[in-house]
């Protein structure tokens, strides 16, 4: 018995076309739900698309069977496509993922920090209001993954607490991600009770009376200011396995005294 060739009806497509757009649209936006990415679009561009374009192609190709036997495939593979896409679409993204995670590895495991120093940071006046280190690292092989880049902490053990982060500056600066060779890291550190004008550069020239106040805000803040023990601070570089002391040995109360002489007071 002959069978004629006949495409399977095509309002099969034209239904599923929306129909998957926007089931994966929504499903991406509910599972963006408790999130700060909003996974909508990409659901609907990764899983959406690919079954669209998929379900066309399928219409086209069972054009060599009877058409209600086509027109059964045609819905199932309508109704399949968008999961066998979205597993597709996540197996890709692990595999890429795992690809990421083993090149940093192996980047950080090859990156080597020289050279580290330390040094009273001084105010604009020329008195000590922190800590300054210098360290170079040499990346073997450059670093792709810009959340893994060098950074340091400063702890003090008399009293126990970390110094804040003043300032960080690269040389030469990286764009996105560190190439082949060395870079030097120089980053500045103040105690928390500094007024704000010592510790934010941008309020340096601010006309904010309040911005010259010391932040004593506790008894703990005040033990520290008045803090006289000379230590060697504790320096560690996060992520590359570096954990000294600084070389020379500092005591809170000397920023206190030089924030006093660069115009600090207690309010």
């Amino acid at each position: 018995m002959y069978l004629t060739r006949m495409k399977p009806p095509v309002w099969i497509p034209l239904v599923f076309t929306p129909l998957q757009l926007l089931g994966a649209y929504a499903a991406g936006d509910l599972s963006s739900r408790g999130s700060w990415i909003n996974f909508a679009l990409p659901g609907m561009l990764l899983i959406g698309v690919p079954s669209v374009v998929l379900m066309w192609v399928a219409w086209g190709l069972l054009s060599w069977r009877t058409p209600p036997r086509a027109t059964r495939w045609l819905v199932a593979v309508g109704i399949i496509l968008p999961f066998v896409c979205a597993v597709a679409a996540i197996g890709i993204a692990r595999l890429i993922e795992s690809y990421d995670s083993a090149r940093t590895a192996r980047q950080l495991a090859q990156a080597q920090v020289l050279e580290f120093s330390d040094e009273p940071l001084l105010g604009a006046g020329g008195n000590p209001i922190g800590v300054r280190i210098t360290y170079r690292v040499r990346f073997e092989e450059g670093l792709d993954d810009m959340r893994y880049q060098p950074f340091a902490t400063l702890h003090v053990e008399s009293p126990p607490d970390n110094l804040a982060v003043h300032r960080v500056q690269v040389t030469p600066n990286a764009s996105g991600r560190y190439e082949r060779g060395e870079y030097r890291f120089t980053e500045e550190f103040t105690p928390s009770f500094l007024p704000r004008f010592l510790r934010f550069p941008e309020l340096v020239r601010s006309g904010n009376e309040s911005d010259r106040c010391f932040s004593l805000d506790n008894d703990g803040m005040r033990r520290a200011a008045g803090d006289r023990t000379r230590q060697r601070l504790i320096v560690r570089i996060q992520t590359y396995r570096v954990e000294q002391r600084t070389a020379r040995s500092y005591a809170l109360a000397d920023f206190y005294e030089g924030a006093l002489r660069e115009g600090a007071r207690e309010c």
